[in-house]
């Protein structure tokens, strides 16, 4: 740790390992002046795609969702980094800043009694690209032949199924699931703050017609 890196964290009150925010106006303050827009948290537009496929008696419905042009905020992980001392935490905190370790994102490990420890303003380390394809839904059937059926007495259709909804989600955004919101205003879209994934489930179905 330099004598340079001691003298330009004073400039704003901290210390070397203290998160570093960017001083737009060069004013040595970090203020609202400083604020920059870094993306939306409403998509620039999706794509759905709904086929199905059929082959004798079977039947193969696919629909995809392609989601793109959006960032999420992920409080969970700046949280999970910023308090490890009293609450769970995530594995990039063995990579936080020390004197020997400086080229990190993470900040250095804090006392709660330090007025530095925890920040929480949002900032670009928090935003992750958030666009996504998912397997939306998923569903094969097959009906029986009329010929087979005949052998059934008083069966005249039937057709056998299962349907898998939420089964795949392929993004490059770290967290759970790409589509939370867990306020309930416009601009609370896009935020992940411990937001619970969307399950994956899984239902059977038999058709008869007697």
């Amino acid at each position: 740790m330099g004598l340079d890196e001691v003298e330009e964290a004073a400039k704003y009150g901290k210390r070397p390992g203290d998160i570093k925010y960017e001083d737009v106006n060069g004013d040595y303050k970090i203020d609202e002046e400083d604020r920059q827009l870094m993306g939306a948290g409403r998509p620039k537009g999706n794509l759905t795609m709904v086929n199905t496929f059929t082959y004798k008696g079977f039947s193969l419905m696919v629909d995809v969702n392609y989601v793109y042009g959006f960032k999420i905020m992920s409080i969970t992980h700046s949280m999970g980094e910023n308090r490890p001392l009293y609450s769970n935490s995530v594995k990039d905190i063995l990579k936080a800043w020390t004197p020997e370790n400086q080229n990190t994102m993470v900040a250095a490990l804090r006392l709660p009694s330090d007025p530095f420890f925890g920040e929480n303003e949002k900032d670009s380390y928090m935003l992750h690209k958030g666009d996504f394809v998912r397997i939306h839904n998923i569903g094969l059937s097959y009906s029986f032949s009329p010929k087979l059926l005949r052998h059934i007495l008083e069966v005249s259709n039937l057709s056998l199924g299962v349907n898998v909804e939420n089964l795949a989600l392929f993004t490059q955004y770290p967290g759970y699931d790409t589509e939370m919101g867990i306020f309930n205003t416009d601009n609370g879209q896009s935020i992940d703050f411990y937001s619970y994934p969307r399950p994956t489930t899984v239902t059977a179905n038999i058709k008869i017609t007697f």
